[in-house]
């Protein structure tokens, strides 16, 4: 018989955690390409607000 296994729930805290604790893991070059993504995904979000509101 198969064990269910419960779903694990994370929380913005433990997904932020582990993005500073795998962040401190990379290069300064790397970490500036981390930096242009997540700005790239902010500019991209506030678009889309203007967007939906046009």
């Amino acid at each position: 018989m198969k064990v269910k296994e419960k779903p694990i729930q994370r929380t913005e805290m433990d997904d932020a955690k582990e993005f500073a604790e795998l962040y401190g893991m990379l290069s300064p070059n790397e970490r500036q390409h981390v930096k242009s993504i997540i700005i790239g995904i902010q500019l991209a979000k506030e678009a889309e607000k203007e967007v939906a509101m046009a």
